[in-house]
Parts: structure tokens; C-alpha cells; sequence
């Protein structure tokens, strides 16, 4: 079961904003692209909302992926953050090895692609990774931040109901800048019940966690 409390902090999760392959719908995964938009410093119109709604809150640990698209958001949307935040390379989106920078329509004819959709917890683009070991690394991360106690949390779907969430008692909120497909694993991680492919995570999204409970607020 988890643990609630009326005392738990906030856990906000932040899509990075968009790029020139987001605009494009390529797949972009390790690939270290730049955001579109305003110059770095400010809050180009896809992460003002963001920016507005983190503006006056206090965090006491800052995570961000340690792509630029990721980086520049953090910087976009709270430029005094990027000084005393935690830059961690688990928290890149999935790795989609040859098939960076493609789109659905130049894959959709290969055996290989329709098999990966069929079964992305398992199988994966040449060269790059599965769901599987994307939540295998994503799983490290909440632990080592303390965001989920150990042996808790799995994938979920709407094919695989999950198990037990045991969620430590935070003291402080926390702020994640990542990607789309971590963002929507975390919160299988740590909102009980919730399937994969249910959240609704757009480059600028934001999410806030709290007492197991998830709410988009971007």
C-alpha cells in the first residue's frame, strides 16, 4: 500500500519545451538538440505557463536530465535553478539507436518497427534500448533521489496491473526537468494504478505528485 501523508511535498515533473525534431515528430531520443524558441534565459511561449506556475514555489532538491533541450528548459523557466541542480543522465529519454531523427512514416514499412510497437517494454530500435531498461534505470534514479523506497513500483499498463507503492515522506518539493517517455514512467512509479500510456505529457507539460495522486497543471 502507499504511504500518505497530510505532510508529503510535492513532486513537479517538467516536459522539456519543443524542438526542431519535436516540431518535425521525429523520434529524438540521446540526440542533444537545442530548444526551439526565445534565447536561453527566457521563457519562450510553449514554457511560460511552466515558468509562472514554478515561480514562487521553494524547492529543496532540483533534478534535470543532462541533455541540452532539458537544460535550457530548467534555465527558461527558473534561471537561478541550473546553479544547485542534479544533472543526471538517467533521466534521458529513451535511447531510440538508429531510428533517432526518423519518423513514423520512413519506418512504418520495417517488420522490425511494428514489432517494437507491439512490444516496446521488451524489444527495441537497433542499437538503442527497451521500455524495460528504461525503467530499470529510471527506477536507480527515484530511489537514489528518494522518491520511492526500494523494492517498490513497476511498470504498468493497461495489460499489467502494478504492485505496491511505497513512497517515503518528503521534506521539501522537488522539481524534475526530463523527457516524455520518463515522465510518464515516473508516474507509473508513483502514482498507484495509473497505466503508461494515460498521461498526457507535450513538451512543456507540467505534472505535480502528491499523496499519490498525480494532476497536470500545464
Amino acid at each position: 500500500m502507499r504511504r500518505r501523508s497530510a505532510d508529503a511535498a510535492p513532486i513537479y515533473l517538467l516536459r522539456h519545451g519543443r524542438t526542431a525534431w519535436n516540431a518535425e515528430r521525429r523520434y529524438g531520443g540521446h540526440t542533444d538538440l537545442p530548444l526551439l524558441g526565445a534565447p536561453v534565459g527566457k521563457a519562450d511561449a510553449g514554457l511560460t505557463d511552466a515558468a509562472e506556475r514554478l515561480r514562487a514555489v521553494r524547492f529543496a532538491r532540483v533534478y534535470c536530465s543532462d541533455l541540452l533541450r532539458a537544460r535550457q528548459t530548467l534555465q527558461r523557466v527558473r534561471p537561478e535553478l541550473p546553479e544547485t541542480a542534479h544533472f543526471d543522465a538517467r533521466l534521458r529519454e529513451l535511447d531510440f539507436g538508429a531510428w533517432e531523427g526518423m519518423t513514423y512514416e520512413q519506418l512504418c514499412a520495417q517488420d522490425a518497427y511494428r514489432a517494437w510497437l507491439d512490444d516496446p517494454r521488451r524489444g527495441a530500435p537497433p542499437g538503442g534500448e527497451s521500455l524495460e531498461r528504461l525503467e530499470r534505470r529510471l527506477r536507480r534514479f527515484a530511489v537514489d533521489a528518494r522518491l520511492l523506497m526500494a523494492g517498490s513500483g513497476c511498470y504498468r499498463s493497461s495489460r499489467r496491473p502494478g504492485g505496491p507503492i511505497r513512497l517515503p515522506r518528503l521534506r521539501g518539493a522537488r522539481l524534475i526537468v526530463s523527457h516524455g517517455g520518463p515522465i510518464r514512467l515516473l508516474l507509473t512509479l508513483l502514482v498507484p494504478d495509473l497505466a503508461l500510456w494515460s498521461a498526457d505529457v507535450p513538451c512543456g507539460s507540467l505534472h505535480r505528485v502528491q499523496d499519490g495522486r498525480a494532476e497536470r497543471l500545464v
